[in-house]
């Protein structure tokens, strides 16, 4: 859970240091079923104001977003231009 907060401790920094260079942050939550409201009040104490998605484990569904940036991995960072195409893709990996 360390490697989690670090993540988005690094994440807070960088949303601060880009928000007025129009460039917009994603978080993408991947959990078991039924722990959302869990997953809300995480992104509330942690201040993560940026756009949060949240995904059941079990949605397989091609429009999602795990689905829709082709993510297999966690945390995955992926760069996406403004014409919407995605330009960069790394995964940190522990």
């Amino acid at each position: 859970m360390r490697a989690v907060y670090q993540v988005h401790s690094q994440l807070q920094a960088l949303h601060k240091q880009y928000r007025a260079k129009n460039v917009r942050f994603v978080s993408i939550a991947y959990e078991k079923k039924g722990s959302e409201t869990k997953w809300r009040a995480a992104v509330e104490k942690h201040g993560m104001d940026w756009t949060q998605l949240y995904q059941e484990q079990e949605d397989k569904s091609p429009a999602s977003p795990v689905s829709s940036y082709s993510v297999r991995l966690f945390p995955t960072f992926v760069v996406i231009n403004p014409k919407g195409r995605i330009v960069h893709r790394a995964v940190l990996l522990p």
